[in-house]
């Protein structure tokens, strides 16, 4: 039997390009939490500002906005859609809940009649 040898370099290459990929994603991620936390609006001095930076940052708060209003209308209608599986849910179990009932008392009236 001849045993084929492992390419160790090319695993070896592989590990090291998914760690470089994983290491540029959290450098991205800081990269996006600082753009995003460098306009705090609460501790903005808005008469220090320019007018394009105001702008920019009227920019933001609109995009921040129609973020916010998407994740909510998603929000909402994955509530809808629970409620009203729930709602069927319930209607499911009343039908068989009416159902072992008449079941019940069908068979106590067979055996009394015995």
């Amino acid at each position: 039997m001849k045993e084929e040898p492992t390419n160790d370099k090319t695993q070896h290459l592989d590990t090291e390009g998914y760690r470089q990929f994983v290491e540029q994603q959290k450098i991205k991620e800081a990269l996006k939490k600082q753009i995003e936390s460098r306009t705090d609006i609460t501790e903005l001095n808005v008469d220090a500002l320019s007018q394009a930076e105001l702008i920019r940052i009227v920019k933001q708060l609109e995009r921040r906005k129609v973020d916010a209003q998407s994740k909510l209308h998603g929000t909402e209608q994955s509530l809808n859609s629970t409620a009203k599986e729930v709602a069927k849910l319930q209607d499911a179990q009343k039908m068989y809940q009416t159902e072992f009932e008449l079941r019940d008392r069908k068979r106590g009236t067979t055996r009394m009649q015995r």
